[in-house]
Order: structure tokens, then sequence, then C-alpha cells
């Protein structure tokens, strides 16, 4: 019958277009979730916490709230937020010694879709198990993206435990050149 033919392809349709709002809706944060990051030369306790990191082995970002107290865990130096960024990025600041495991803790580039496009280890300029901020430094390599698009730089806390609690990150927003 026609109208049951007719019938079957709306409501195939709608429920299509029901899962690409559901899934809009799930990868965007909230006003409330958007946080930016203040950085200067000289590291502040102005720097807020984030709310989304990426998930490396399937790239895919996750959103969460964090802990009150990742802004005074780690103070990003370089790049600044919303600096502009070409490869290869070095990445400078300091965390306190929680913040590494064996001396280094995961970054991730991703670009704005989420996608990871580069990640690597921050390594500690000296020794790390101590309470005190301890210098770090790395370098990334990615592949040339849009001019003057945007990604994030995501700095999460070393936590081999994999306990939820301990999960800390921060980001940064950049813009490539």
């Amino acid at each position: 019958n026609m109208k049951t033919k007719n019938f079957a392809i709306i409501l195939a349709v709608l429920v299509v277009l029901l899962i690409i709002i559901v899934l809009i809706m799930y990868r965007t944060p909230s006003p409330s979730q958007t946080v930016k990051i203040t950085n200067s030369a000289v590291p502040t306790k102005t720097a807020q916490n984030i709310t989304k990191i990426a998930i490396p082995p399937a790239g895919v970002a996750v959103y969460y709230t964090p802990s009150s107290t990742t802004a005074n865990l780690i103070h990003v130096r370089s790049p600044g937020a919303n600096g502009s960024i070409y490869s290869p990025v070095t990445i400078t600041g300091e965390a306190v010694g929680s913040w590494f495991f064996e001396g280094v803790f995961p970054v991730i580039l991703s670009d704005w879709d989420g996608r990871i496009i580069a990640q690597g280890q921050a390594k500690a300029l000296s020794a790390w198990m101590t309470t005190d901020f301890v210098p770090f430094s790395m370098t990334l390599n990615f592949p040339r993206q849009p001019s003057n698009s945007t990604g994030e730089l995501i700095l999460k806390k070393d936590n081999p435990s994999g306990d939820p609690s301990k999960d800390a990150a921060i980001e940064i927003l950049v813009r490539f050149q």
C-alpha cells in the first residue's frame, strides 16, 4: 500500500533526525561547561579547570566535571589561551608533583571536532616526587590544520589508578596557523 510505504519513509527520516539531534547534544558542551583558561608568561592561579577531555583509544570527546582544585595544580606558560600554534608546538609550564606519574603526564591535541591529531607525554624537568610545582616541557608534531581553525590542547593528570575521582585535566583553546 502506498500510504504505508510513505508513512514508513517519513518515520525512518524522523528516527534518523532524532538520532542526529541526540548525538549533537551529547558532543556539544553546555554554556556552563565552557571554560576559559587564562595563561601568561608567569604562571598565576587564574587558570580554571576543564570540562572536556579526549579519550585516546576511541578519539571521542567526553564531558565531565573535574574538582575545583584543578586550577591550583597546573599552570601552562606556553601556548597561551587562544594562542596561535603551528607544528611542532612546544608546551611548557609547571604542575604539582602529584600531576605526574613516573615523571610524565599525557597531553592531547585535538581539532575542534574532538578528533585527536597529536598526543604525547610532558616530562618533568626536575624531581617530580614533591608537593611543590615542577617545571615540564614537551613538543608535539601534528598535521597541518586549516588556517585560523581552532583546537584544544588537553593536559591530563596522570592517573594510573584508573579511579575517576582522581581524574583532572585542563584544556587550552588554540588557533592553528
